[in-house]
């Protein structure tokens, strides 16, 4: 079965030759009307969940010792699978394809680089916990993404994960 993904002129390399018009739009945060209906989301809040709710730079990651990124691994596993029982969120299957968006309110912005590596660990962890089957091309389309949160202007710290099913192999 072809997948919608494919028709859409994909390229891994340059990430402004993808066609996300058709399914996503990046300005207002929107969804295309016909995956609204398959969403689920989880949110990581500070208030909830503490310091561990939000994705530390990857410098501060690639420049401590292995053993805390594992342990910030596991932490996030078990929040995610938390959420998945307490919200009976179904677990990604095998032949779906899902596009997943991360959106991480901070108080210091990264630069874009930084955020993708950044939530490296964390995407093996929604992995880990059964929430997205594979991080490979072919299971998902990833976008993450950041605005500053600040307690002045009424934003929560917080981290929101939306999985949107996108097609079936």
């Amino acid at each position: 079965m072809k997948r919608i993904a494919d028709s859409l002129e994909w390229s891994t390399q340059e990430d402004d030759n993808i066609n996300w018009k058709m399914f996503y739009n990046r300005e207002t945060g929107e969804v295309g009307d016909w995956m609204v209906k398959s969403k689920v989301s989880i949110t990581l809040t500070e208030k909830e969940w503490g310091k561990s709710a939000i994705v530390p730079t990857l410098n501060k990651s690639l420049r401590g010792h292995w053993s805390t990124t594992h342990k910030q691994k596991k932490i996030w596993t078990w929040m995610f699978k938390h959420h998945i029982d307490q919200d009976q969120i179904p677990k990604a299957k095998t032949d779906v394809c899902y596009f997943l968006i991360v959106r991480s309110y901070r108080k210091r912005l990264m630069d874009k680089d930084n955020l993708y590596g950044a939530h490296k660990w964390m995407i093996d962890a929604l992995r880990g916990s059964g929430f997205i089957y594979d991080d490979d091309n072919d299971h998902i389309f990833l976008s993450v993404e950041q605005k500053k949160g600040t307690k002045k202007a009424g934003e929560e710290i917080k981290t929101v994960i939306e999985r949107y099913l996108l097609a079936k192999l």
